[in-house]
């Protein structure tokens, strides 16, 4: 059923390290997710995406905010 072997088919396993930043809402959640060496690139995006209505004002700001407190406490 699941190979020659019968056993489950292998599966790759992450190693890198990712970010994963969500929002809710009511009715809506957004998800950002990125390497950590990635994160000027993850808030251009989420600024971006703010600037063309597809993130609220307020869940920008805060996924921002971590994005920022991640960096200080890495540097």
């Amino acid at each position: 059923m699941y190979g020659a072997s019968g056993g489950l088919p292998r599966r790759a396993v992450q190693t890198k390290t990712l970010i994963r930043l969500t929002a809710y809402s009511e009715d809506e959640a957004w998800v950002y997710q990125f390497l950590p060496a990635e994160w000027p690139d993850a808030v251009r995006r989420i600024m971006s995406d703010c600037k063309n209505d597809k993130l609220p004002d307020e869940a920008a700001g805060g996924l921002l905010e971590l994005i920022a407190e991640g960096v200080s406490d890495e540097y």
